[in-house]
């Protein structure tokens, strides 16, 4: 395998977490409520730029350059986790935070991709995550 190839590799793995998966989940603070589930870049997953805002910013604490802030508020209810508790969130939480306006499924220094054990954390994360109401009536 040349180098080339084991880097080629390497973003192609880093691809599929960053972009693929979920990462955080973000109260939106509008009339409908709920969570949107982010992936690394904060976006919300299987949507790319969404909403109808002409002036997208970065979002102040995030502070990556070139990154398109998205508008959680304009994502519509139907794709957002309805309520979480703090029982929910601390459980969802990488550190057992019980913050409930924004809860990261996993850290840098705790990639799921990393090893089995980290894989096995992360994944029961998902199952909840997928347990989770995202209908509103």
């Amino acid at each position: 395998m040349t180098a080339t190839q084991n880097h080629t590799d390497e973003i192609d793995v880093s691809f599929f977490r960053r972009d693929l998966y979920p990462y955080c989940l973000m109260k939106a603070h509008d009339k409908h409520g709920g969570h949107v589930i982010l992936n690394r870049k904060y976006q919300p997953l299987s949507f790319s730029i969404y909403g109808n805002r002409d002036n997208y910013s970065i979002y102040p604490s995030i502070g990556h350059d070139c990154v398109k802030h998205v508008w959680y508020e304009d994502m519509p209810p139907r794709v957002r986790i309805k309520k979480i508790t703090k029982k929910t969130a601390k459980f969802l939480s990488w550190n057992n935070s019980d913050n409930t306006d924004r809860i990261h499924l996993y850290a840098d220094h705790i990639l799921p991709t990393r090893n089995k054990t980290n894989w096995d954390n992360y994944s029961e994360k998902l199952f909840k995550l997928g347990q989770l109401r995202t209908t509103f009536k």
